[in-house]
């Protein structure tokens, strides 16, 4: 699977690979994150709905790509090399610009 280095187009989509977190889970970061807006005032907060852990980035990716990415995907899912693992939250932090 290739990556296109060009930029972004009308056609193309902005994807990455990720986990989803537990519905029971979201509900508790979406709560704390909630009390800390006041005093972390980003642009915009990710609506607890979409959390995840993110695997890698794709970036812009060109729509014929993405059915052999799902392919791809699917055939490492299913192969039973990729095994349950645990996932525990200990620190928080912030990317991007402060």
């Amino acid at each position: 699977m290739t990556t296109p280095t060009t930029a972004p187009t009308k056609e193309s989509q902005r994807l990455f690979i990720a986990v989803p977190l537990p519905d029971s889970l979201k509900r508790l970061i979406g709560a704390w994150t909630r009390d800390i807006r006041t005093s972390f005032p980003f642009r915009k907060w990710t609506d607890e709905a979409d959390l995840h852990v993110t695997l890698q980035f794709l970036g812009d990716t060109a729509p014929v790509l993405i059915p052999e990415l799902k392919a791809a995907l699917a055939s490492a899912a299913g192969s039973g090399r990729i095994q349950p693992f645990t996932l525990s939250l200990r620190d928080t932090r912030t990317f991007g610009r402060p």
